[in-house]
């Protein structure tokens, strides 16, 4: 988990539609985060919205609270889902 500037964009203050517009291709998942996908963040966050693209192998993820960026994933599949798998 990346909890700082990604790319061009700016942790409090890019919001979800700037995200939305400027990435070069659809959401694989564009709703409410799941739980299960926050576990790297320190205590119980809330108001929290995902938005997920698939690049090839890799999966980069956009977190927002409250409408603005908060922090950004992104991992290679096919070594994250062998690893999470057994």
């Amino acid at each position: 988990a990346f909890f700082d500037d990604p790319f061009s964009y700016y942790i409090g203050l890019t919001s979800k539609n700037d995200i939305l517009r400027t990435v070069d291709g659809e959401p694989i998942y564009n709703d409410t985060a799941d739980p299960a996908d926050m576990f790297f963040y320190y205590g119980v966050p809330e108001n929290v919205w995902e938005i997920q693209y698939r690049f090839g192998n890799y999966v980069l993820t956009f977190f927002l609270e409250n409408d603005c960026l908060a922090v950004t994933t992104i991992y290679f599949e096919n070594t994250w889902t062998d690893q999470t798998a057994g």
